[in-house]
């Protein structure tokens, strides 16, 4: 199962997005509710309600949400959105405004198959804005200055490989999204349901990122596995998630690649000072003995082991030192 499918996202903040892709590539709805419509078959072809949800619901609320789901998924997906086509125009005026409120606290998880989609565009996207590497040679003055002088081409040609890279994962959701986006909006063209599909993709990647940084930096307090303090600690992944694609393919299954190690931030950030470089932290630090043992890491650790120990308010604090 992909890690994108394994994290809960603010529903509310799901559906910003995909009204944000809504009103960057398509132009006049066809119906004053199309929009509200376009983004909960979106939302509902993507998504599912997290468990965190039902935790919070009543016996009877728990076996009313199960009988909906179960009539919901007994439908094919045309008639489903036909039903919500039919909810969207019926609905009263402000009704939309007290769904939004109501989903504020709501959360969703992406669907395995999206995830997965998803986890194959930023592998694409990175392999796609990756630049080969060249070794200096008594011309690398010349060539530097050739290649400042062509600062603006280079650019342009990175995000045309990083977008071509992607084209399949957005065609994929072309595939899902084109036939709702062709009723539902007037003089819609193929690119234009190309550009939704790349915002889209572009802005859930981004949102299910940063909620896996925030999960692998958990506010919990404890002993530092690096210089022993009680703190609060961060997760340090022992092979960095960026690289995780690269070592699967090299066989490791998923616990080598979730091991880590709770660490403070201030240890954290001295780790990826001290080896910037993720493929060679993953490749050569990838235990808790290798790092303990980088002279760099080691001279940090023994020095925050003299330090003040600093509790969650001191963290979150502008004034922290420490704060990244």
């Amino acid at each position: 199962m992909s890690e994108y499918g394994s994290v809960d996202l603010a529903e509310v903040s799901v559906r910003q997005v995909i009204s944000s892709a809504i009103k960057c590539s398509l132009a006049v709805p066809l119906h004053p509710w199309s929009a509200e419509y376009v983004v909960e078959s979106v939302l509902s072809e993507l998504t599912a309600p997290s468990s965190s949800n039902n935790n919070s619901s009543d016996d009877a609320g728990i076996g009313n949400a199960a009988a909906v789901n179960v009539t919901e998924a007994a439908q094919p997906v045309s008639s489903k959105r036909n039903n919500s086509r039919a909810a969207a125009a019926a609905e009263p005026a402000g009704s939309s405004q007290a769904r939004n409120s109501s989903s504020s606290s709501s959360t969703v998880r992406l669907l395995p198959e999206f995830a997965a989609l998803l986890e194959d565009y930023n592998a694409a996207a990175a392999s796609g804005s990756e630049e080969p590497s060249t070794g200096k040679s008594d011309g690398a003055a010349a060539a530097g200055s050739r290649r400042r002088s062509r600062n603006h081409s280079s650019t342009s040609s990175k995000g045309v490989a990083e977008t071509a890279a992607t084209d399949v994962q957005v065609q994929q959701l072309q595939a899902m999204f084109s036939q709702l986006l062709y009723e539902e909006y007037q003089q819609v063209e193929e690119e234009d349901v190309a550009a939704f599909c790349s915002k889209l993709l572009a802005e859930l990647s981004g949102l299910a990122q940063a909620a896996l940084q925030a999960a692998a930096d958990g506010d919990e307090q404890g002993l530092c596995a690096l210089c022993g303090r009680d703190m609060p600690l961060t997760k340090h992944h022992l092979i960095p998630r960026d690289v995780h694609k690269e070592f699967k393919k090299r066989g490791y299954s998923s616990d080598q690649l979730q091991a880590g190690l709770m660490v403070c931030r201030p240890c954290h950030s001295a780790i990826h000072r001290a080896v910037p470089d993720n493929k060679q932290l993953a490749a050569h630090y990838s235990t808790a003995e290798a790092l303990s043992q980088h002279e760099e890491v080691a001279k940090f650790a023994a020095w925050a082991r003299r330090q003040r120990v600093t509790s969650k308010v001191d963290v979150s604090s502008k004034h922290f030192k420490y704060r990244r």
